[in-house]
């Protein structure tokens, strides 16, 4: 019992940086503390969340609304205890660590204008004539051959949601790269690249089917980075973009508002 109380003691102060220091404001917010707190974040936070925070393959966090707040405790919190269920860990950082990221996160935080579109009209025309359901998923529906569009507005902001959609070749993440292979036998095999090692390739066809093949058995193969949504500069009116984004804008998963 005694080890478990001293345990509970040393992962609240981490959390809030020490009993001397208070646990809903930030001591330390300086211009040094805010530098020191970007090299931190350089350190470990922009493989996901991307040099800037608006993103990669976390979400992104220039934004003032984001889902677990916007506090210094509520920054603090998600970053010393993680996030059960998504790629996001817990950073045993020490107490003036972690309220320097806090300071450096809140640096780059701005507030989005509302979006100029008409959500209902985007998600008609994404379940219509934009026939985005047919790659895309949202909340359980549509298909796997794009990302996973459920909680999208909570992870890019509205310059990168109408990026994507007019020039979806910007910025393709890897686990959207495709495989293009001929095997030995003359057989064509195509599909996304769910994973690859030093023996083998699993894809998932157009038809979402799951494919595996042995290299050895490949007579060649090549991954390619574009994506293969079309971009749709010119096949939408300017009005249509926006609904569209302001759609996307609204999509934070199942119960959760913009």
């Amino acid at each position: 019992m005694r080890l478990l109380l001293v345990s509970a003691f040393f992962l609240t102060w981490i959390t809030v940086g020490g009993a001397e220091e208070p646990e809903n404001t930030n001591p330390h917010t300086t211009p040094e503390d805010v530098a020191a707190g970007g090299r931190i974040y350089r350190s470990h936070c922009v493989e996901c969340h991307g040099r800037d925070g608006t993103g990669g393959r976390g979400p992104d966090i220039t934004r003032g609304d984001l889902r677990y707040g916007n506090s210094d405790a509520a920054l603090a919190d998600t970053i010393s205890t993680g996030i059960p269920g998504t790629s996001m860990p817990l950073f045993f950082f020490n107490g003036k660590q972690l309220w320097q990221i806090v300071a450096f996160v809140q640096s780059l935080q701005r507030n989005e204008p509302k979006p100029p579109g008409d959500p209902a009209a985007g998600a008609a025309l994404f379940r219509g004539k934009g026939g985005c359901l047919t790659c895309h998923m949202v909340d359980g529906q549509g298909g796997r051959q794009g990302p996973d569009l459920t909680t999208v507005g909570a992870r890019r902001s509205l310059r990168h949601l109408r990026s994507a959609i007019l020039e979806p070749n910007q910025w393709v993440h890897p686990r959207d790269w495709k495989i293009q292979a001929n095997t030995k036998g003359g057989v064509k095999v195509e599909g996304i690249r769910l994973n690859e090692d030093t023996h083998s390739l699993q894809l998932l066809d157009s038809n979402d089917k799951l494919i595996s093949v042995v290299k050895s058995d490949l007579e060649n193969y090549r991954i390619i980075k574009l994506s293969s949504m079309p971009p749709y500069a010119g096949q939408l009116s300017q009005s249509e973009v926006d609904d569209l984004v302001a759609y996307l804008y609204t999509l934070r998963g199942k119960g959760v508002s913009p």
